[in-house]
């Protein structure tokens, strides 16, 4: 089977900043490239069985999702005298987002209750050669996982990605930063993983149970949601649960360990 897609015009995800920036900084508008049907998300995917395996090939060109960051200075000349230390001044970080290509490729294999699944990926950012610190880097991505159905009530998941990027040196990317006025610039390691586990258990038809967690073993950062549906009547549901950040203060699990929180929802349909 044969899988295209086409986004005439693409558009990145709203990304709220704010809950890791200090008082003197803030976050601008996104600066994105010139965007029309002719640069377009354009996606092929070619799905196909071979010898009990389930495998498929993708490819893609359009806008990279994962923003990049540039920094300028603001200085407020507004107040007179200047306060000692000189007049202050504003942070201001625009998330820039550019064009991308990609290959990759998936397979699976199924036998009884168990699944195993791989996957790898290779993208072609505008850094090609790893010298602007502002766009990421071209980047190797692969996730390999294994899932278990011991009863059709019973569903559990674990799986490991790793990601590396090329032409990259993080020292480098600090001097870079640093030469473009960042003061102690935090940048990305060059090899990075994680590890996910995902258990769902249902209860007849009308109680369902999940729990997800992720750790990020090199920064030591971690994230948990837990929660209960239920459907006491065919068009209503309700759904408590929490959900958990967790990790030393740099890390981006950690930053955000103030956003954990309890949650209750009623869903009606009609």
């Amino acid at each position: 089977s044969v899988d295209f897609v086409y986004v005439p015009v693409p558009t990145p995800h709203i990304i709220d900043f704010s809950t890791s920036l200090s008082d003197d900084t803030r976050i601008a508008d996104p600066a994105l490239p010139h965007l029309d049907f002719r640069r377009g998300d354009v996606g092929l995917r070619i799905n196909t069985r071979f010898f009990g395996l389930d495998g498929s090939l993708m490819l893609f060109h359009g806008l990279d999702k994962r923003a990049g960051m540039t920094m300028d200075v603001e200085v407020d000349t507004s107040v007179m005298p200047p306060p000692p230390g000189g007049p202050p001044m504003t942070f201001v970080l625009t998330p820039t987002y550019g064009m991308m290509d990609a290959v990759g490729g998936d397979l699976s294999w199924g036998a009884g209750p168990i699944l195993l699944k791989a996957e790898a990926a290779y993208y072609w950012t505008e850094d090609l050669d790893g010298d602007d610190p502002t766009v990421r880097n071209p980047e190797f991505s692969g996730v390999a996982g294994i899932t278990v159905v011991p009863h059709t009530s019973v569903n559990f998941t674990v799986q490991g990605t790793v990601s590396r990027l090329a032409h990259y040196d993080p020292d480098e990317e600090i001097a870079a930063l640093e030469e473009l006025g960042m003061v102690d610039p935090d940048v990305d390691c060059r090899v990075t993983g994680s590890i996910v586990e995902r258990l769902q258990i249902d209860i007849r038809d009308t109680v369902s149970i999940q729990v997800v967690g992720m750790q990020n073993p090199r920064k030591g950062d971690h994230f948990e949601m837990a929660f209960v549906s239920v459907k006491p009547a065919d068009a209503l549901t309700l759904i408590g649960g929490v959900v958990l950040f967790g990790g030393p203060e740099d890390s981006s699990m950690g930053q955000i360990k103030n956003q954990s929180r309890g949650f209750f929802e009623v869903k009606y349909s009609f």
